[in-house]
């Protein structure tokens, strides 16, 4: 309600993607000519670093160098869907063995998924790393990063992913088309669908090389699209142009 109100007498609204900008208008919030939008950006090369080199982070999980690893982070809450990403997996065990899923993150489902792993015999499978300040290291350790969500605004974990030359398998929510280009970057997949998910997932363990191919062009488009350069220019630029500057 403020946000109509207020709206008209806005120069510039900004939004993180143009799904959002389709969001504020059908809910009758400004003027199309109103709205641009700038993605929110990270270091890029603070997420390209590493302190530990892979096989130490394999050797500390107890996770041999030719495994695959995917990984996941986030909060375990329901929104998140890590209970979707461990119902895929036994499918794709079923074709590759020695595959490994990485579970990094805390929240109220904690527990849950911990007995729902149990309950499908992953114990061997699935790490539950909780909080982690290596995050990083962890992704350089990892083959393939998964973000099954249900609702993403952005998703700048898949950011984050990108920027450590991974492929992402992403959920088609919110703006997460807008980071992963399917089949370019990344593949991306139904929301509540392990079967889906499976598939994706046994497309890449089997395709080595395409996982290469996807995790480079996901790592040019973050340098391109998502660094926080990137956005405080975009902003500035707007700022100077409301102030009447040249940008």
């Amino acid at each position: 309600y403020l946000e109509r109100i207020t709206a008209p007498i806005a120069k510039c609204i900004i939004c993180l993607t143009t799904r959002e900008i389709d969001q504020y208008l059908d809910a009758k919030i400004g003027r199309r000519e109103q709205y641009t939008h700038i993605f929110n950006g990270i270091d890029i090369g603070a997420f390209s670093t590493v302190t530990q080199t892979r096989q130490d982070v394999r050797q500390s999980l107890g996770i041999s160098p030719e495994s695959v690893v995917c990984i996941t982070v986030g909060r375990l809450v329901p929104v998140k869907g890590q209970s979707d990403l461990i119902d895929a997996l036994p499918m794709v065990l079923e074709k590759h063995p020695d595959t490994h899923l990485l579970i990094v993150g805390e929240g109220e489902l904690r527990d849950p998924l911990v007995q729902q792993t149990q309950h499908l015999n992953l114990e061997n499978h699935v790490h539950f790393l909780g909080w982690r300040n290596d995050i990083p290291n962890l992704l350089g350790a990892s083959d393939i990063f998964a973000l099954p969500s249900l609702n993403e605004g952005l998703g700048l974990v898949l950011i984050e992913a990108m920027a450590q030359h991974l492929p992402n398998i992403a959920t088609l929510v919110g703006g997460v088309p807008e980071v992963v280009l399917q089949g370019e970057t990344g593949l991306l997949v139904p929301a509540q669908s392990a079967s889906k998910m499976a598939e994706a997932l046994k497309d890449l363990i089997a395709n080595p090389t395409k996982r290469k191919e996807m995790g480079e062009a996901g790592y040019q488009r973050a340098l391109e699209h998502f660094s926080i350069q990137s956005t405080v220019a975009k902003t500035s630029d707007i700022y100077r142009q409301l102030i009447g500057e040249k940008a």
